[in-house]
């Protein structure tokens, strides 16, 4: 509710400037992002995909070994590491998994999101994104 409050406050003060401009340290852990929520999801993914032949899970060491063939950038096991351990632990939880090839209608929505996220800026349709952080 205080985030609703707050960037509805902030709206009104300042207009679709005021909530679409990031007010952060460039110290901050999110300005130093090492790679974005695309690759964040698809590394999720691999995590959730059955460990490698000879493994009985997946490792950071493995999973830094995986992004290396399918990300366009290569990510280091510790930047792995401190998004994991950040968000979540989809080794714990299948909640966070992406779901199977079956349930393909959903995988196709959920997909959609990131794309509203990357929208250019339209005054005539503002996009206001409210998740879990305020920015």
């Amino acid at each position: 509710m205080a985030t609703v409050t707050n960037t509805v406050k902030l709206y009104s003060e300042k207009g679709i400037e005021g909530i679409t401009s990031l007010n952060r340290s460039v110290s901050s852990d999110q300005a130093r992002r090492k790679f974005d929520g695309r690759a964040e999801a698809r590394i999720i993914e691999i995590a959730c995909s059955p460990a490698p032949e000879g493994h009985s899970r997946w490792t950071l060491r493995l999973l830094e070994e995986q992004a290396k063939i399918v990300l366009d950038v290569p990510v280091s096991k510790d930047t792995i590491g401190r998004a994991f351990k950040k968000k979540l632990r989809p080794h714990m939880n299948d909640y966070w998994c992406i779901p199977s090839k079956e349930d393909a209608e959903f995988v196709a929505y959920m997909e959609d999101v990131p794309d509203v996220y990357e929208l250019p800026y339209n005054p005539a349709h503002p996009v206001v994104c409210m998740d879990e952080k305020p920015y």
